[in-house]
């Protein structure tokens, strides 16, 4: 009973290590066009059977530790 009352929340975990390589992921202003490209990918491949995304999970440590990582 309860698989059937379960329903999928799509979070956006991590960026590739190749982009935090390439420039430093999320303290760069470059990740933007990356990651609409990333976010568009995903809601045409998974838009039709997730309807609640969240864009990162825990955002302030997200954000902490790209900056403090530094």
């Amino acid at each position: 009973a309860v698989l059937s009352t379960l329903l999928p929340f799509f979070v956006f975990l991590r960026i590739t290590q190749v982009l935090q390589d390439s420039y430093n992921g999320f303290v760069d202003a470059r990740i933007v066009d990356d990651f609409v490209n990333f976010a568009d990918t995903l809601f045409a491949t998974f838009g039709d059977r997730v309807k609640d995304w969240m864009t990162f999970n825990e955002p302030w440590i997200t954000c902490a530790l790209q900056v403090y990582a530094q």
